[in-house]
């Protein structure tokens, strides 16, 4: 590997790269869409390797089945297809925590992906399970790993050694004896951010632009030049998946093309993640589908077709092209469409010729022409370049690179194929519309059959072609023959094969999809869920804790609590719950409460009617995913967070506290954070409400002061609500710093700086530029809930219960309707005799959130719409639930849906359940 390019087997290669999840797919249908990739004309598949999803517990590792990484990679070894292995530590791919195991969370002192001991510890566990397979897989040893990846866009997180980091990560994959090439990404363009400069690791960029971007050729061309100082190839590890995208980077010096998610898949299981796609909350779907050029169910979508284009492209250039730069280009031209940077740059080709990038960001076709070292083309017909296409066309190239004589002096047509033998070449070219070619013979040349219209002026041959495949064959002197045919780009993207005589073998277009399907006998069966439980539980501390913190990874939780007012008639109008995440319902004496998705921020949650005796409550968490990203928006946004609950205080009075605070203008808080001194003259400001004064320069500091008197119980808790602050404030009790609100999570607790039956003196700091909002402010004062008890389940767990649930189940005739907070089994049983391909299940309800198991698998994990507010749900469709027919069974097959109505108010309806038979057909390419 040099600044060139990749050097694979000692010959320099383009290396175009589909991203395929092995733990996204079922291995049954590996081979499948390896083959596929295949057949799209991609010589290479990346594949990140989750480490949580191989110790789901601390020492516990698997690696059989569907989690057979060998088995993985000796197909892929199988198929031709090059591998770039991804084995983190961290993935990110919008999966539960970015791969790290959430047990990782509960070690004190441990800082994830950083030069830090206990992290990096951890690490070597995972890399002596991972790294002797990827050594094993090598290309050259058992297999075809091209290159290892370390960590992933670790410049999107505030890592504070990325060089002892990833410096760390080389020595440990080191251990191992790998001898490919070892790199670690930029997500947003920071290369040292991202690779800490440390010694011998390829800093690779990812690029996610707006396709359209009219300057992305200069941003490119940037990093290509940054790369080439460093003695690097540009090498794009993730990038959008349309196929003009990647031909803008292949024009402009990129050498590894590699598309985010062109194989689509299903976070099965309790996999999903939460990220900030939801400004700022989104939980990840199931579906796993960015709209790549295979579904998740094996579907081909049009992009497909355009990968078999470009990947002729890069065979019929070869290495020429594969060692090709960007340069500034010295020809001109002329069009419709505004000039953009693509139509900048050429790419100079190692053994002469350039190729000529011509990129449409505009929304409407236009038209092109070229001048260019005495050649100004065309001559007899119009270039014309739809909107979001990007030919690119050959230029002075020497017909020697294919065994012939001549230059091919341009091209309105891509020359995407050639094929070579002892006495013909045959060059095939790709035409939307009329086409013109045009060739400089130093001899004279023959023309044995014409099916296009020819020009010959001394030396030179033009041929033009109309909108219909077009076929023309010439001879030179010395007998050899020279074949173009010309080709529609239906038809070209359709080729499969030059055949030796010359004729084209096509792929037969198939049809592909899923019809509505009866399954004869279906009937539906529901009964209750956690009715009995047979759960492990565990007696907590006066507190609840993380859920990690107690061995909880992943799935659902209860918590269950009694709390004795020690005051008499007070009345409990509703609960705190601190640092609550991901989804909790709650229940109060039995009784539905509601549902909170505050994102790991604390949350009140006022009761529907005062209860004069609090005797029970039920919390019951559930675990959607933990963060695959860094964001500070919001506290489960964060990597390091934990899940569940920190406290939960039981409140009874909640006090208004905008009025009457005693208000001093102040200097600004010092980096010590002790209390400030009042200006001069303060005393004069008198008493104002909360965030009402109003100071005209760019900054406005001041102290805002009550006091109030604490209850003499013991067990009082006091809550600060800042209730749409959009400025900063900092806490002080009693002249003391008692921290800073958090604009994320804007509850503040004072209770562990109150000393029951004293008087408080509670004073605000209050920084904000002009006029910002200082939201308003009321206090909450409560008693915090102990005696906890807890409950946990897995999916294990939860498919056993329903099939516990199942024996004791009434059949459902007609729609569903749920109580809100009413949890059920909705479940159906059938015989299949036969196999059949996949399904695909459509569910049309609403207010309800779903856990689909099929076969005692997690197929699905969905949130049917809501009349009020719910979660952003994204990364795929919330349309569908994917059956896979490999996991069917001869005999009995079971689908089972544990639903939860959980918008308060609201009754939940399942009003139909539609299953669909996929009929594709697939291509073998052979």
């Amino acid at each position: 590997m040099s600044n060139k390019g990749w050097t694979i087997e000692g010959r320099p290669e383009i290396i175009l790269c589909a991203s395929l999840f092995y733990f996204r797919i079922p291995m049954e249908q590996w081979s499948k869409r390896m083959q596929q990739v295949k057949d799209a004309g991609y010589n290479a598949i990346d594949v990140y390797f989750p480490w949580n999803y191989h110790e789901q517990e601390r020492g516990e590792w698997d690696f059989k089945e569907e989690k057979n990484i060998s088995q993985f990679l000796e197909i892929a070894k199988e198929k031709g297809l090059w591998v770039i292995a991804r084995p983190g530590p961290y993935i990110c791919s919008e999966w539960d925590g970015g791969a790290l195991p959430a047990y990782l969370l509960a070690i004190d002192g441990l800082r994830l992906r950083d030069n830090n001991s206990l992290f990096l510890n951890e690490v070597s566990r995972w890399f002596a399970q991972i790294m002797p397979i990827l050594k094993k897989y090598e290309l050259g040893v058992q297999g075809t790993v091209i290159g290892i990846q370390l960590d992933n866009e670790l410049d999107f997180y505030n890592c504070k050694d990325p060089n002892g980091y990833i410096s760390a990560l080389r020595d440990l994959a080191l251990q191992y004896k790998v001898s490919v090439p070892l790199f670690a990404c930029a997500g947003q363009g920071n290369l040292y951010r991202a690779t800490g400069n440390a010694e011998g690791v390829m800093p690779t960029c990812n690029f996610y632009p707006n396709d359209m971007d009219a300057d992305f050729e200069d941003r490119v061309v940037a990093y290509y030049n940054d790369l080439k100082d460093r003695n690097y190839p540009l090498s794009v590890t993730e990038t959008n998946r349309s196929h003009f995208l990647l031909r803008r980077l292949l024009g402009s010096g990129a050498k590894l093309l590699g598309p985010y998610l062109q194989v689509s898949g299903t976070n099965f299981g309790f996999n999903n993640a939460i990220n900030n796609w939801g400004d700022p909350l989104a939980l990840l779907t199931s579906d796993y589908d960015f709209h790549g050029m295979i579904t998740p169910y094996g579907e081909q979508r049009p992009e497909y077709y355009e990968g078999r284009l470009l990947s002729g492209l890069l065979r019929t250039f070869g290495s020429s092209l594969a060692l090709a730069e960007p340069v500034p280009s010295f020809i001109k031209i002329k069009t419709s469409l505004q000039e953009n940077a693509g139509m900048r740059y050429l790419l100079k080709l190692v053994g002469g010729g350039y190729l000529i990038s011509l990129p449409n960001v505009e929304g409407h076709t236009g038209t092109v022409s070229i001048q260019g070292e005495g050649s100004v083309f065309p001559l007899y017909t119009e270039l014309s370049i739809a909107s979001g296409s990007c030919p690119i066309l050959p230029f002075k190239i020497p017909l020697a690179m294919w065994g012939a004589r001549g230059t091919l002096v341009y091209s309105t047509a891509e020359l995407f194929e050639v094929q070579e033998n002892h006495s013909e070449t045959i060059l095939v070219f790709c035409s939307d519309g009329t086409a013109e070619v045009c060739f400089d013979f130093q001899d004279t040349v023959e023309v044995i059959s014409v099916g296009v219209e020819v020009r010959r002026n001394g030396n030179t041959t033009i041929l033009n072609s109309g909108s219909a495949e077009a076929k023309v064959q010439l001879r030179d002197v010395d007998g050899r023959k020279l074949q173009v045919i010309i080709l529609q780009r239906k038809q070209a993207k359709q080729l499969k094969v030059i055949q030796d005589d010359g004729e084209l073998q096509y792929y037969v277009e198939q049809k592909e999809g899923f019809e509505q399907e009866d399954i004869k006998g279906l009937s539906w069966y529901i009964s209750p869920a956690f009715n009995e439980r047979t759960l492990g539980k565990e007696h907590l501390e006066a507190v609840p804790m993380y859920l990690e913190k107690l061995g909880i990874n992943r799935g659902f939780a209860w918590y269950e609590a009694k709390l004795s007012l020690a005051e008499e008639n007070e009345v409990v109008k509703g609960i705190w719950l601190q640092n609550a995440s991901d989804i909790v319902s709650i229940y109060a004496n039995g009784k539905y409460e509601g549902t909170v998705i505050s994102g790991g921020s604390s949350k009140y949650i006022p009761f529907s009617e005062g209860m004069a005796k609090l005797e029970s409550c039920e919390l019951r968490a559930e675990i959607w995913g933990h963060t695959n990203f860094d964001d500070i928006l919001l506290p489960s946004l964060q990597q390091s967070s934990m899940k569940g609950l920190k406290s939960v205080v039981a409140v009874a009075h909640e006090s208004n506290w905008n009025h009457n605070w005693r208000f001093r203008p102040c200097s600004r808080l010092s980096e010590e954070h002790t209390l400030p001194e009042p200006s001069e003259h303060s005393h004069d400001c008198g008493v104002i409400d909360w965030g009402s004064w109003i100071f005209t320069g760019k900054v406005e500091t001041g102290l805002y002061t009550k006091e109030f008197t604490s209850s003499n119980q013991l067990n009082c808790s006091y809550i600060i609500h800042f209730n749409g602050i959009q400025v900063r404030a900092v806490v002080f009790v009693n002249k003391l710093l008692a921290g800073e609100v958090s604009l994320a999570d804007p509850y503040f607790d004072l209770t562990p700086f109150i000393v029951p039956g004293k008087t408080v003196e509670i004073t605000l700091y209050l920084e904000r530029q002009f006029r910002q909002s200082a939201g308003s402010i009321s206090l909450l004062k409560g008693h915090q809930m102990n005696d906890w008890t807890l409950y946990s389940a897995e999916e294990r767990q939860l498919w056993e219960d329903a099939e516990e649930s199942f024996k004791v189940s009434n059949q459902q005739e007609g729609p569903l309707e749920m109580s809100p907070g009413e949890v059920l089994w909705l479940q159906s049983e059938w015989n299949e005799e036969s196999e059949i391909n996949d399904r695909v299940v459509q569910i049309v309800g609403s207010n309800a959130k779903l856990t689909a198991f099929y076969n005692g698998r997690i197929v699905s994990r969905i949130w049917l719409p809501c009349t009020g507010d719910q979660p952003v749900m994204s990364g795929g469709s919330q349309e569908k639930i994917y059956l896979p027919g490999v996991w069917l069974r001869k005999g009995t097959n079971r689908f089972s849906l544990l639903i939860e109505a959980i918008q308060s108010g609201h009754r939940a309806v399942i009003s139909s359940i539609g299953f669909k038979r996929a009929y594709i057909k697939w291509n073998s390419g052979k």
